[in-house]
């Protein structure tokens, strides 16, 4: 059983950083991403309310980074999906100039 303070957490995360750095860069595919990430794991690690011992330290870091790197994901795809749609709009000004016009009227 593994007990965090913020002295673990950041031995943890060190002696992880490599493997944790190499499984971020290949699920964002950019490492300065992966950095931030990172970087937010260790935050939310020495944050984390753990009223109980932590069975597997790196299971559970692990779990805290993959999150997320999910998070980050789901956050780019929506960003991506709402550029896409205000750009089908900016690229038919004929409508908008048809729309406009018809309520000037």
């Amino acid at each position: 059983m593994y007990k965090l303070t913020h002295y673990s957490a950041a031995e943890l995360i060190h002696e992880h950083r490599e493997e944790l750095q190499g499984y971020l860069v290949r699920q964002t595919r950019c490492p300065e991403t992966a950095s931030d990430i990172l970087q937010d794991a260790f935050l939310r690690l020495i944050h984390a309310d753990t009223q109980n011992a932590i069975k597997n330290p790196r299971a559970f870091l692990y779990k805290i980074v993959g999150n997320l790197a999910i998070d980050h994901l789901r956050s780019s795809n929506r960003r991506l999906a709402r550029h896409a749609d205000e750009s089908e709009w900016v690229d038919q000004p004929a409508f908008i100039v048809s729309v406009s016009a018809t309520y000037l009227i």
